[in-house]
This record gives structure tokens, C-alpha cells and sequence, in this order.
């Protein structure tokens, strides 16, 4: 058993190996898609509905390893910035999450962005206890179908480029290369060779929302399912893809940065390494990533563009008139955590 997995973490297992005990068998070749009973699909369904349960559920659902995604991150005796050093992290290291969070956020400045987020108690890899600023790490999903034996449980996004239960058909490929390819579909798949790539039943056809509120016909992989994706062509023979559209949270599609749909904008900065800018809100290109400037995204520029939402709380919207129109903002604005911004929708463009 892996030393990452905390007692209260058994609890949560005991309840997943039960759901999937008792899920009916997969169907095979849909990967979990509509009219499947894939079990590794139910297991992550449950794991989402437990979270959204309560407090409790979600704290045991909360990923218990992270990771610092900037090099030389301080570890402290006691939570604060004034407190003695007796240790770092370095770029990419893996520690142990210890389910202890302060109450109290702090400011710290890491790689030119701003965070404002509490401490929490870590175990490193060397078994030092103590206390890093959350802003410096992202958090690692534990293994839980890993260990049910479903394997596609890694959320390092450069392993997780396939799909459940076992499944390495070309179809449950789900990483995002922009410029490059969306899974196996590339710049000329065509909608014939999406059908023979995803089956006749997962593949329709409809349309998609454009940024001037115009929609355009397109074709839908997954109708309806959390990886659904859309297509639209350059001519009417759909024979060369014009771009793709992911507009679902929780999907299993990623950049290999680990971009996805329902990150929030503070993780995406993560992602990036680096603050961006966007525009403001409700206008054309509301919330569009503006530029990710020298981030680890920036040469990508040329193959994609997210759009960022608010979602915010009482103070943010008090502030969220500040943050509209045509104009430029970046991720250290003043007041921005209250808007708490979440990436809506990846749009790819293939070369």
C-alpha cells in the first residue's frame, strides 16, 4: 500500500470499492459513454457526488499528495512567513498532504503572481514535517482507481493520456496538443473518421456557441457526457477540422501542462508558471485569455484560447463591474480572488 494513503482515506475506499463491486459491467468499447455502465465512470461520479455531500465528505476527498510547481519553496517549523526555515522543495517534488490547514491566508508572491491562500502541513519525502504556503504547491488526486484496480488514476497529465478501465484504444486517448492533436483526431480527421475512431453512436451532429452569440454547425463527440467535444469544419465536405470546442468541467481532457475546463484561473496560473492577462467581462470576448505572456502556455498561443468565468462571492461582486469590457487585466488585480475565475471553455486550433 502506498504510504500516501491516510487513514480517513480508507473510509472513502471502503465506499468506492462497494460502488464498484456492485456496478454492473462495462460495456465494452464506449469508454464510459452515454449508455455505459463503466464502473471506473460510476467511481468517479461518486467520488464528485461524496465531495458535494458535505464538509466532511469533502475533506476526505481532498487529494492528499502536492506537488511545488516553483523550485526552492520554504518549508516552515510553524505556519508563517516569519517562522524558522527547516527545509525546501524543489520544482516538481512530491510531499505528503497532512489534512492541516490554517484558518488565517496569507499574502506571498511566487513567480511574480500574488496568492492569497492558507499553510498547510506537509510530510516531505525525507519525513520533515512542516508548513508551506498553499499558493506553491498543486494538489495530486489520490490513486483510488488505481488501487480498485481500474488503473487512470494519475492525474500527472503526461500519464494521463488514457482512458478507463483498462481501456488503450485510440478513442480514450484524451490529451490536448494544441497545434498538434486532440486525442487521435488531428487536423484532417474527418467526420467519417470520427465515427470509425469513436463509434456511429457516439458521434451527431449540432451546433456551437461562438463568441458574437452566433452558433455554427458542428459535430458533437459524447454528446451530453463530461468529455464531450465539438467540432467545426472548414467547408462542408467535414473533411479538414477548423477548430474544437471543450466546454465541460470535470472532463478528462488536458493540456500536458495540465490545462482543463473547471480549472481555477489561480491554478492556471500554476499551470502557466507565470501570471496572464485576460479581458474583461460581458462583451464579445469576455474573459478571454488575453496573453500568458512568458508562462509555459505562451508558445502555444498561436493554437488555442481559454475563456475564464467569475464565479464570485459577495465582495467580488461589488467588484465585478470593474472588471468588464474591452480591456486588459491580469491575474494580480487588485481584488481578483474574490471573482474566483475558473477556465469555461479550451477552444484548439490544429496545424
Amino acid at each position: 500500500m502506498s504510504a500516501f494513503f491516510s487513514p480517513r482515506l480508507w473510509v472513502l475506499i471502503v465506499l468506492l470499492g462497494s460502488a464498484w463491486a456492485c456496478a454492473p459491467p462495462g460495456t465494452p468499447g464506449t469508454g464510459g459513454q452515454p449508455g455505459s455502465q463503466d464502473p471506473a465512470v460510476i467511481v468517479d461520479q461518486l467520488v464528485q457526488g461524496l465531495g458535494d455531500m458535505s464538509a466532511e465528505f469533502e475533506d476526505m476527498t481532498r487529494p492528499n499528495q502536492v506537488q511545488a510547481w516553483v523550485d526552492k519553496l520554504v518549508v516552515k517549523v510553524q505556519p508563517g512567513e516569519d517562522m524558522p526555515q527547516i527545509g525546501l522543495m524543489q520544482e516538481g517534488e512530491v510531499a505528503e498532504y497532512l489534512y492541516q490547514r490554517t484558518v488565517r491566508k496569507t499574502e506571498f508572491m511566487l513567480r511574480g503572481q500574488r496568492f492569497i491562500d492558507p499553510w498547510i502541513l506537509i510530510k516531505t519525502k525525507d519525513g520533515v514535517m512542516g508548513w508551506v504556503h498553499e499558493g506553491g504547491v498543486r494538489y495530486i488526486a489520490p490513486n483510488y482507481r488505481d488501487f480498485l484496480g481500474m488503473g487512470g488514476g494519475s492525474t500527472d497529465p503526461a500519464a494521463r493520456t488514457r482512458g478507463p478501465a483498462g481501456d488503450n484504444s485510440l478513442s480514450q486517448d484524451f490529451l490536448i496538443v494544441p497545434g498538434k492533436r486532440v486525442g487521435p483526431v488531428r487536423l484532417k480527421t474527418s467526420e467519417t473518421d470520427l465515427v470509425s475512431l469513436f463509434g456511429p453512436g457516439q458521434v451527431s451532429r449540432g451546433q456551437v456557441a461562438l463568441p458574437d452569440k452566433r452558433e455554427e454547425e458542428c459535430t458533437i463527440v459524447w454528446a451530453g457526457n463530461a468529455n464531450e467535444f465539438r467540432i467545426t469544419w472548414k467547408d462542408d465536405t467535414r473533411s479538414e477540422i477548423k477548430a474544437v470546442y471543450f466546454d465541460q468541467p470535470r472532463s478528462q481532457w488536458f493540456t500536458p501542462q495540465g490545462l482543463t475546463v473547471g480549472l481555477a484561473a489561480s491554478e492556471a496560473v500554476k499551470v502557466n508558471k507565470a501570471p496572464f492577462s485576460y479581458y474583461g467581462f460581458n462583451w464579445t470576448y469576455s474573459g478571454t485569455i488575453h496573453s500568458w505572456r512568458k508562462g509555459s502556455l505562451a508558445p502555444y498561443e498561436k493554437y488555442f484560447y481559454a475563456v475564464l468565468s467569475p464565479r464570485p462571492d459577495a465582495e467580488g461582486q461589488k467588484l465585478l463591474t470593474k472588471y468588464q469590457g474591452n480591456q486588459v487585466f491580469t491575474t494580480n488585480a487588485e481584488g481578483v480572488e474574490h471573482l474566483h475565475m475558473v477556465i469555461s471553455r479550451i477552444v484548439v486550433y490544429l496545424d
